[in-house]
Order: C-alpha cells, then sequence, then structure tokens
C-alpha cells in the first residue's frame, strides 16, 4: 500500500535549509511550491507544535500582472494530509 501523504516535519528537517528565515527554514523549493519547517510552537503563536507551511509561485493567481510568492497553506507536520487544495505530495517533485 503506498501513501500520498505530504512530508512529515521530521522528514523535512532531515533536509538541507535551503534558506533560513525569521521563524521558519526553506526545505523544498521546485520553482512552482516552497515547504517551509517552523522553528517555532503552540507557545509562539502557531497552529500546530510543528507547522509546515507551503507557498506557491503564481501558479493560482487570478490577478493578471501580479506575481510572486503567495500562501498556500499550511498543515500538522506531525499528521500530514494528503495533499492542499492545489497540491499533493507529487508536486513537490516537480509532477503534476
Amino acid at each position: 500500500m503506498t501513501t500520498d501523504l505530504l512530508p512529515t516535519h521530521a522528514a523535512l528537517s532531515e533536509l538541507p535549509s535551503l534558506s533560513i528565515g525569521l521563524a521558519a527554514d526553506l526545505r523544498i523549493d521546485t520553482g512552482d511550491f516552497r515547504v517551509w519547517t517552523t522553528r517555532t510552537g503552540l507557545a509562539d503563536g502557531e497552529p500546530f507544535e510543528r507547522t509546515v507551511y507551503v507557498e506557491a509561485y503564481d501558479f493560482f493567481r487570478e490577478q493578471p500582472g501580479v506575481s510572486g510568492w503567495f500562501d498556500l497553506g499550511h498543515y500538522d507536520g506531525d499528521e500530514p494530509p494528503h495533499g492542499l487544495p492545489g497540491m499533493t505530495r507529487h508536486a513537490l517533485r516537480g509532477e503534476l
């Protein structure tokens, strides 16, 4: 049986940091999607103890002439979902 869950916070944390933000580390950048792992938790106001944030680059934006990264969503890195609206785990590998 194969699973199509998004990666856990623990699995993402094993990847090198491509960039370090104020409170999160960039772990995946496919050019269309970026995945960040937070270094903060519930006590800091995060929705989950190990939150994973996903951004998309102008992929679903409906405003002509506007481009850039926007928040696609976030999930509990301890219990990842099968996907976020408009994205699956396959998208993180550059597959549609």
